[in-house]
Parts: C-alpha cells; sequence; structure tokens
C-alpha cells in the first residue's frame, strides 16, 4: 500500500532512501543490478563523467577510491559517500526501489517544481579537430585536460558542440532542497548544422 506521503494533493512526490554501511561489492551490484546509464564520480584528485558500464569496467572501477558518486537515469538517481571501507547512500525515485539494500524511508516530501527537466552547461567547446568520431572530447583554456562526456554520437554524425547534464528540481514549502539528475544530452546542436 502506498504511503500517505507518497502524493500531496494529487501531485507525484520524490521518494528519499536512505542506507547506511553499505559495502563496495553491494554498491557495485546495485549499479549494475539498477541499469543506471550515468555516473558522476568525484576523489581528491579526480571527477569522472561516464556510462555507468565504463565506469564499472574501466580503471576507475575500485569504488573505494572515490568520495562521493552519483549514479543516475530518467527515473532513479543513487548517490553514494565513502565512510572508511563502506558507503552511506541515497536513493532519489519516483518509482519503486532496487532490492539488494536494506533502504530506510525518510519523512521528507518534495515535488517537482516542473515536469520538464532543464539543462545545467558542462564546460568546454568540442574539439573539432583532435576528437575521434568514437570518443569525441571537449575542452576550455582554465581546464588543464580534455573532458570527455558520455554522449551518443551516430554514424556519421558531429559531436555535439556543448554538452549539458539534465535535471529536475524538487521542493519543500516552494524552496527547492535537492536536484535529482536525469541525464546527459547535447546542449546546443553544432554551428555548421544551424545554418
Amino acid at each position: 500500500m502506498a504511503d500517505k506521503r507518497d502524493h500531496v494533493q494529487g501531485q507525484r512526490t520524490l521518494k528519499i532512501y536512505t542506507a547506511e554501511n553499505v559495502t563496495p561489492q553491494t554498491l557495485r551490484q546495485l549499479l549494475t543490478d539498477s541499469n543506471l546509464k550515468w555516473v558522476y564520480a568525484e576523489s581528491l584528485t579526480n571527477t569522472i563523467l561516464a556510462y555507468t558500464g565504463d565506469f564499472l569496467l574501466g580503471k576507475d572501477q575500485d569504488l573505494l577510491q572515490w568520495e562521493h558518486g552519483r549514479a543516475f537515469d530518467e527515473t532513479l538517481e543513487l548517490d553514494w559517500w565513502r565512510t572508511g571501507e563502506t558507503f552511506r547512500l541515497r536513493l532519489l525515485t519516483e518509482r519503486d526501489v532496487p532490492d539488494g539494500v536494506n533502504w530506510n524511508k525518510t519523512g521528507a516530501v518534495v515535488q517537482p517544481i516542473r515536469d520538464e527537466p532543464y539543462s545545467l552547461r558542462m564546460h568546454g567547446m568540442c574539439d573539432e579537430h583532435t576528437a575521434s568520431p568514437k570518443h569525441p572530447t571537449w575542452s576550455e583554456a582554465r581546464i588543464p585536460r580534455h573532458l570527455a562526456y558520455p554522449v551518443a554520437v551516430g554514424k556519421g554524425e558531429n559531436p555535439p558542440e556543448r554538452v549539458a547534464l539534465r535535471a529536475l528540481d524538487y521542493a519543500r514549502a516552494g524552496c527547492v532542497v535537492l536536484t535529482r539528475l536525469v541525464g546527459v544530452a547535447a546542449e546546443v546542436e553544432r554551428r555548421e548544422e544551424r545554418a
């Protein structure tokens, strides 16, 4: 039976769950089983935005090296914070929760401010002359490395000039209290295609 807090005056609401002392193996299994498309992770010396499958299989696969992370898709966001050798999790969802963890539902009641996500522009312009069609990169003078973003580029298509995170804001009593990431997409079409 649905919790009364799941709907406020006919509006849909965000369900917020937490979990403590989650092992790296359990977090990895959650990331795999939930089929979340993208992951953003931070360590003291690095950040990454990648497809979740690439993140779990690549050189960054040791989850304990990341202080914080967010795996997300259009319907669910799984956040984690490292606490020693385990993780503290927060799940943001408007759908059912994934199995495998003893989730604690919070008492928070928040509603989306709008139905459609908005764009948060990422740093960098597409590197037109150095980018590989399979692995495009973006750069900006103030960032001392190329940026690789997980955006799909169709065969024969150019990568987007700019990339954006897509997000939804949720409010309580009219104030934004949470932003849930829902996607990664092209921000603006390439100049030569706009003409």
